[in-house]
């Protein structure tokens, strides 16, 4: 997980907008303080969940990326997750 201040919905609010920036992302839900988005394969349009929850009260956001197919994403999802991290970590509320 990675630490946040301020509200859980700031905090949201700050993945959406990372999230906004991939292709091919479409947001299932998003409530005040979880996010569920599909974001589909360039070539055969395989379908990977990613889900962020913000946790208000202790100050972590968890987040987690899954395939829904297949066996190997070749690291997809792993590298997705980690380069939203990035950004977010350059965030002022975020370490």
């Amino acid at each position: 997980p990675l630490c946040f201040s301020g509200s859980a919905a700031e905090a949201i609010e700050q993945v959406v907008r990372q999230m906004e920036k991939l292709p091919r992302v479409d947001t299932i839900e998003r409530r005040e303080n979880y996010l569920h988005a599909v974001v589909s394969s360039l070539v055969f349009r395989f379908k990977d969940d990613v889900e962020f929850y913000a946790d208000e009260q202790s100050g972590l956001l968890h987040f987690r990326s899954a395939s829904r197919l297949g066996y190997s994403d070749m690291g997809a999802n792993r590298r997705r997750m980690e380069r939203i991290c990035e950004w977010l970590r350059a965030q002022s509320n975020f370490r």
